[in-house]
């Protein structure tokens, strides 16, 4: 099953206050949140259940990291969370394709691979006599599937695939 698009997911909660956009988000916007608002509280503005809303709140963190915010109307904010599950479904696809064609089974026991996590490898240099030169301060993150039979193993690099494969 695929990761949830939302947390609370709209479809299955009616009237949530806040929705917090965890896939789907269009290019160079992160950690988005949509607050629906209505007039009162302090400042002139609360959050309120989505039935009782006048507007939205768009809040994220742009591509540079700052926080933004931007008004919106209902049907803006509506229209942002059916593009953000479309390209989350659209993602999916794409994902499971890749999956796919993927094929974990051993060439030399014809038995499938077993997922044996990820595994972080620090980048170095040899030296003259042997031993190591430099090490960078960056580590190589790798996902590794083991052959039960023999061993041997065979590793994915982060961030192309979601991991374990199934």
């Amino acid at each position: 099953m695929p990761d949830p698009v939302f947390e609370p997911d709209p479809a299955t909660t009616p009237d949530p206050s806040k929705v917090k956009v965890l896939r789907g988000s269009p290019p160079g916007i992160r950690n988005a949140q949509v607050h629906y608002r209505a007039a009162g509280g302090i400042l002139g503005r609360k959050t309120v259940p989505r039935s009782q809303a006048q507007s939205a709140l768009l809040k994220y963190h742009d591509e540079d990291g700052y926080d933004q915010e931007q008004v919106m109307t209902l049907s803006e904010a509506e229209h942002f969370l059916r593009e953000a599950r479309t390209r989350a479904e659209a993602a999916d696809v794409e994902e499971a394709a890749r999956h796919a064609a993927v094929d974990l089974v051993c060439p030399h026991c014809k038995v499938r691979r077993q997922y044996a996590g990820a595994m972080s490898f620090m980048l170095g240099e040899m030296a003259l006599m042997g031993g190591v030169k430099a090490l960078s301060q960056d580590a190589v993150v790798q996902h590794a599937y083991r052959c039960p039979v023999c061993g041997s193993t065979e590793f994915f690099a982060d961030g192309f695939l979601r991991h374990p494969i199934q």
